[in-house]
């Protein structure tokens, strides 16, 4: 029996480096205990959950858009991780809350690399629909 499903939307965080001869942009997926630009703030469970749902049900390149348009684009995430602890160096960048979402998406389309390029585009936003598991910590 399938479980019921949870929209998850987290907005703003800052991509903090971009390597542009592979078109990788690294930043935080999502931070527990901040606010987001909507002034959402997730807890270290609700983080962890949502990145282990997106992960588990990850098909690469059909969970991209530009500005939840829903128009597909070619990408993948080529690494993440759940920081472990406090002031964790992540690519440069020290993210000072444990389990954080970080990670690090390839970008295959030019346009869309230049927007990243030229700070059009800034951060990453996350719109997630997951798994609402009875019992979860949530």
């Amino acid at each position: 029996m399938p479980y019921p499903k949870t929209k998850i939307k987290a907005i703003g965080y800052t991509i903090h480096k971009f390597d542009e001869e592979l078109g990788i942009a690294y930043g935080c997926f999502m931070e527990p205990l901040v606010a987001d630009h909507e002034k959402d703030v997730f807890s270290r469970e609700d983080v962890a959950f949502v990145a282990i749902d997106f992960m588990e049900n990850l098909i690469q390149g059909k969970q991209f858009d530009e500005g939840h348009d829903k128009e597909e684009h070619d990408a993948a995430i080529v690494e993440c991780l759940l920081t472990e602890r406090p002031d964790q160096d992540y690519h440069g960048k020290v993210y000072p809350v444990e389990g954080t979402w970080v990670g690090a998406i390839k970008f295959n389309e030019p346009d869309i690399r230049e927007k990243i390029k030229d700070g059009t585009y800034a951060g990453f936003s996350v719109e997630i629909v997951v798994s609402e598991i009875p019992g979860a910590p949530r």
